[in-house]
């Protein structure tokens, strides 16, 4: 469980992966925060990836509407007919 945490919390090194140098800070961290605050965090996770998960595909469907809008404006308007 705190390993989780501290490479959440580690920066990224970009020669070796995660930077340990802040680990002893970190674990302190963690103690302070107690593991009420790591399980609310973890439930946080997992709800926001859950939310992600059920509602992306309507977000990549907005996406995909503006790019085929922008298609068509590209198409079919010019400088005289596009009001912008």
């Amino acid at each position: 469980m705190n390993s989780e945490v501290t490479n959440v919390l580690s920066p990224i090194n970009a020669y070796v992966g995660i930077d340990l140098r802040f680990q002893g800070d970190q674990q302190w961290i963690i103690e302070q925060i107690g593991p009420e605050v790591i399980d609310a965090l973890r439930d946080f996770k997992q709800k926001t990836s859950d939310l992600e998960n059920q509602y992306g595909s309507f977000a990549m469907k907005l996406c995909h509407t503006f790019f085929e809008r922008i298609s068509f404006i590209d198409e079919n308007e010019d400088e005289l007919t596009n009001q912008w």
